[in-house]
Order: structure tokens, then sequence, then C-alpha cells
């Protein structure tokens, strides 16, 4: 059952479940090692293999988001990064804990004015350079060190505010680029209610290639409708043979953008041959076919590039 390897930390592991306070083993790369060794600020020599560093020791942003906890409304559990640094400081600690902290930091800057001293009067003992410190001497300290502290937390939040202006500029850059229901679907990992403009945009790639669609959605993890909701959204389209009434509602709308060049059309009569078997129409509920070739005509701009189908 280990205790928390910070000098002057009380956390306790039999304690965790009371607290909320996980711990955790020091890293194994050497370098992030020896940043956590030196953090714990321990004047002792400790098995480093065997210790651990409790939670209240680290920021928020120090830890992973548990997405699968979120996703399955349960326990979350508190994974380090890979980057993440211990900070000697007196957040979530008791009293008592806050004491014993401010006792090492203390000591800590005692001996970096004794070592000062030294290589001032170039002694070799750094231990009978300074003479035992007053009372006075002690609140000099003491001060020295909560300024100290008030600086590194001044720094930190500087350095956490940066951070979230960071973060928020790429939050603007993604809101431009997704939609609503892709970064549902990013934050999430689902969306129940895909936007029509999703679902085109999703429907046009399939068309241009079945291959292509799953590449985009499946290796490259673009948020996109999956292929199930595509035939569901289909299945509630229907037109019927003759000349098509959404067609002629969405030229009415469209018509205010065009230019009066655009506005110069013409129509297009073409025959497309089609598989002859029999169509069931969900909607319609009818059979169609079979038909081996069918009519269409377009509505295509002189000199732009729209062309809208509204006759088949």
């Amino acid at each position: 059952m280990p205790c928390c390897a910070v000098a002057g930390c009380s956390n306790h592991s039999r304690h965790s479940k009371e607290t909320g306070i996980s711990f955790h083993r020091f890293p194994t790369d050497i370098d992030l090692r020896k940043q956590w060794v030196n953090a714990c600020k321990r004047a002792d020599e400790f098995k480093v293999d065997n210790a651990k560093v409790c939670s209240a020791h680290f920021g928020e942003h120090d830890f992973e988001r548990d997405l699968k906890s979120e996703l399955l409304n349960t326990k979350s559990r508190r994974i380090l990064k890979n980057t993440a640094v211990p900070f000697f400081g007196l957040s979530n600690l008791n009293e008592r804990a806050i004491s014993r902290l401010k006792r090492v930091e203390s000591r800590e800057t005692k001996k970096q004015i004794s070592n000062i001293f030294c290589e001032i009067a170039n002694i070799d003992e750094p231990s009978d350079a300074i003479p035992e410190s007053t009372n006075d001497e002690n609140l000099i300290v003491n001060d020295k060190s909560e300024s100290e502290y008030n600086l590194l937390l001044n720094k930190q939040l500087a350095e956490a505010i940066a951070k979230i202006s960071v973060l928020e500029n790429k939050l603007k850059s993604y809101e431009s680029l997704f939609t609503k229901s892709q970064q549902q679907y990013i934050l999430q990992g689902q969306c129940r209610s895909w936007s029509q403009e999703d679902v085109s945009k999703a429907i046009t790639l399939r068309c241009i290639s079945k291959k292509a669609f799953s590449f985009v959605r499946d290796v490259l993890k673009h948020p996109l409708p999956s292929e199930t909701t595509i035939k569901r959204r289909l299945s509630h389209f229907s037109i019927k043979p003759g000349f098509i009434d959404m067609s002629l509602k969405v030229m009415e709308t469209q018509v205010n953008v065009f230019s009066d060049f655009e506005k110069n059309v013409v129509l297009c009569y073409d025959e497309m041959k089609v598989n002859s078997d029999l169509c069931y129409d969900n909607v319609e509920d009818r059979i169609l076919g079979p038909y081996s070739m069918v009519q269409v005509i377009v509505v295509r701009s002189i000199v732009g590039k729209w062309k809208q189908p509204v006759f088949l």
C-alpha cells in the first residue's frame, strides 16, 4: 500500500476510494523519470521502481480524456499523458500535508542559500558556512519560499491561459471545417441525426466511388454518415415518372442567386439505358418496369455550369 513519493505529501493509497485520489507509477523513459525524481524534492534515496505519485500533483491537462467511459457512462480512469510531469504544489492536500510541504520548501531554500555562500567563500563544507538560523531568519526564508511559489503559480497560470487561447483558436477553425453533426460525431463517437447537407455529401462521394467512400470514412476517419444511414434516407426519396415537381421547386429558390447570363437555359433531351429488372417502389407501394431505356429532360445553363433534371 504505497504512499505518495513527493516530499511532505501524506496521501496514502488506502484512502484513495474516500478521497478520489489516484496513484501513478514513475515512467520508464530515463529523462522523464529524472524530471519526476527532481519534482519529488526528496532528501533521501528511494526506490523509483516501487514508488508512486498521487494525482494531487498533476493538473487536469496532464490526464488524457477517457472517451470510452464517457460513451459507456462508466467510472472514468485517470490516464496520464506520456509527457506529464508532477509539480511540487499544495493543491488537494490537507493542512498537515501543507505544513510539511512548507517545511520542505524552507529546507530547499536554506540549502540553495548555503550553496551560494559556499561559492562566494569558496568553502568545501557548506554546513559550516552559515550559522544556525534564528526565528527571524526562518520567517524571511518562509516569506521568500512563499513568494517563489506565488511566482511559480503565476507562471503556470499564464501558461494555462496561453494553452486555452490556442485551444479556442483550434476550436474555431474546427467549427468552420465541420458541421454540427460532424462535431457531435467527433466528440461523442456517434451522431443520431445527420443533417441533410452531410447526407448529400456522403451520397455524392458514394456515387463517385464506393472504395473512395470507404477509404475516407473508415481509413481517414472523416466524419460521414454510414451506408446504412444513406440507404435509410434514400428509401424515403421517390420520383414519379413525368415532371419532377421537386426539381421545379429547387429551381424557383435557386433562380434568385443566378446571374442574368446564367438564366439563359436550354432543354436537353436524352435517353439513358437502365437495368431492365423489375423495381419495387417502397414509398408508392408499386412495381416499376421492366424498362430498358428512360427518357430524361434536363434544364442546362448556356454559360453557367449548373443543370437540373426536370422530367423522367
